[in-house]
C-alpha cells in the first residue's frame, strides 16, 4: 500500500507555486493589484493540498478544515475567474 509522501505534495504543489511566482513578477512590472489579488487565488490551494495530505495520512479530524479550506478556494476562484 503506497501511502502520501511529500515529494507528492510537492508534485501537486508545483504548478500552483510558478502560476503565484508568475503574478508577482507580473504585479512587479506593472504594478496593478489584480496580479496580487490573483496570487492569492492560488494561495489559497495550499492548505487544501496539504489537509488533504493528512487526511490520506489518515487524520479525519481534519475534515471539516479540509471543508473550509475548499470552500474558500473555491469561492476565490470562481469570483475572479467570473
Amino acid at each position: 500500500q503506497c501511502g502520501p509522501s511529500v515529494f507528492s505534495i510537492v508534485l501537486v504543489c508545483l504548478p500552483y507555486y510558478l502560476r503565484f511566482k508568475q503574478c508577482i513578477a507580473d504585479y512587479r512590472e506593472t504594478r496593478l493589484k489584480r496580479h496580487l489579488w490573483n496570487s492569492l487565488k492560488y494561495l489559497t490551494s495550499y492548505p487544501t493540498i496539504y489537509i488533504s495530505h493528512m487526511i490520506t495520512a489518515r487524520r479525519r479530524d481534519l475534515e471539516l478544515f479540509w471543508f473550509l479550506a475548499l470552500t474558500v478556494n473555491f469561492i476565490f476562484s470562481l469570483t475572479w475567474d467570473i
